[in-house]
């Protein structure tokens, strides 16, 4: 290795941006050439080792992780980008550009959605051949809703919606029959309502 001087690196965070001045350092080999002449050659790209201590090496858009997970987050809940651009400039002071923000946006959505993939797969193998996987009478039923509700305490952005979601998965041979007051003759009741 030999020292290849200092490079200065800056890196957007979430508390302004970080300057960092470290010492690239550069492989080499020593060669021997068809003279038999011994020359040295520099085997492949720089390293900076503070970069890879620091876990900042390999860091698109310059920017640390919770850096990208804030800009995701406005890209996501605007309404387009340039009032994504807008609203990170007035509530946070930050000077990132729509295009930029995009950019992001798509890389982190890109990532999440890669990591919720492979959760899946890594589940779905799992679960074969287990005794909930095999085939059973009656009908699957998968219900899913969701809903914004008001709340008392409000996030960073001084919003105080949150968002509810609620799912039910059952079996039809789940469901408790029952017999109500005036209901005709022959005629069960699931919950409230008649049976199908």
């Amino acid at each position: 290795m030999r020292n290849g001087g200092k490079q200065t690196r800056q890196v957007q965070t979430t508390s302004g941006k970080l300057s960092i001045s470290r010492t690239v350092q550069r492989p080499h080999v020593l060669i021997k050439d068809e003279q038999g002449t011994i020359r040295l050659r520099i085997d492949r790209e720089p390293i900076m080792v503070l970069d890879e201590y620091l876990n900042i090496g390999g860091l698109p858009f310059k920017m640390s992780e919770g850096m990208m997970a804030e800009t995701a987050f406005w890209g996501q809940s605007q309404g387009s980008y340039e009032t994504a651009e807008k609203m990170m400039r007035e509530k946070r002071g930050y000077e990132i550009s729509r295009e930029t923000i995009r950019q992001v946006t798509d890389y982190r959505g890109k990532r999440i959605f890669e990591e919720e993939q492979r959760k899946a797969e890594n589940l779905d193998e799992k679960l074969v051949d287990t005794r909930w996987t095999q085939e059973k009478e009656g009908i699957l039923y998968i219900m899913m809703d969701g809903a914004f509700i008001t709340t008392r305490e409000r996030d960073e952005s001084g919003s105080s919606w949150q968002e509810n979601k609620l799912g039910l998965i059952f079996n039809s041979n789940d469901l408790h029959r029952r017999r109500v007051k005036g209901a005709g003759e022959g005629e069960t009741h699931c919950g409230d309502r008649a049976c199908q």
